[in-house]
């Protein structure tokens, strides 16, 4: 089974991002290259990504924005989309994402970037990251608790004794929970994130309470494999934590919801 196979899928938007070094001048981040990478690189992409928007962001000066998108270029369906700044690059692609279209955009962006990059040798990634935003929707009265527990396997309780004699509800009307833990393959740490949020309703374009969770792969500079030579054995190993991840959570009722 693949993501691509779920009718109803729950991604709200899949995620990869570099970061490399940019260049250090007085203590403050000068990146000289900036504005030469975003004119070439325009150009390289421009066939596959033919839409350009200047983001607000843009505005900020150089040395303040290190890590910081700039720049988006569309494809004519608006989505996936490039987005590049001081230092970063990612894709992103929503609802009609499928992993091999997606992988492939990857490699290609990269390849593009480090093509256009004035100064080849000097190109240190500093980070990757592959990402997954999920979310379902919950019903107003539902409880969190006995959801997590039925519908992921998730078992997340406080001690009843909190509540008891005390003005305060014991259903959260907010929870937001983070967990790191270390990945040998890819090397590295997945990250997983859970909160309850709002999410847009793609039948009426309405807000709707929504249990959201983020599966995030990374690797640090002293992980990196080198770029872009192996960027595609590091993807195909984060997709395959992240896609097992995915399945083991909402196996049983909530599969069978989005298939």
């Amino acid at each position: 089974m693949t993501l691509e196979n779920l009718k109803n899928k729950p991604l709200v938007e899949a995620i990869f991002e570099i970061r490399w070094q940019v260049e250090q001048q007085n203590q403050l981040t000068i990146d000289s290259n900036t504005q030469f990478i975003f004119g070439r690189l325009f150009n390289s992409i421009s066939s596959e990504y033919p839409t350009y928007e200047q983001l607000p962001s843009s505005v900020i000066p150089d040395n303040m924005a290190e890590g910081l998108v700039k720049h988006r270029f569309r494809s004519k369906e608006g989505w996936p989309l490039v987005q590049l700044g001081t230092g970063i690059l990612t894709l992103n692609d929503t609802e009609n994402y499928s992993w091999v279209d997606f992988k492939n955009r990857i490699v290609y962006a990269v390849n593009q970037l480090y093509k256009v990059h004035p100064n080849q040798q000097e190109f240190r990634p500093i980070q990757l990251i592959l990402r997954y935003v999920d979310a379902v929707d919950l019903q107003s009265e539902e409880d969190i608790y006995k959801f997590l527990e039925e519908k992921m396997k998730i078992n997340l309780s406080l001690n009843p004794l909190l509540f008891q004699k005390t003005l305060v509800e014991e259903s959260p009307i907010q929870f937001d929970l983070q967990f790191a833990f270390k990945s040998t393959k890819p090397n590295g740490a997945v990250n997983f994130r859970l909160f309850k949020g709002q999410k847009i309703n793609n039948q009426n374009n309405e807000l709707t309470e929504a249990l959201i969770w983020e599966t995030t792969i990374q690797s640090p500079q002293s992980d990196i494999p080198k770029i872009p030579l192996y960027l595609d054995t590091w993807l195909e190993d984060a997709h395959s934590i992240a896609h097992d991840w995915f399945f083991t959570l909402i196996e049983g009722d909530l599969q069978r919801r989005f298939e």
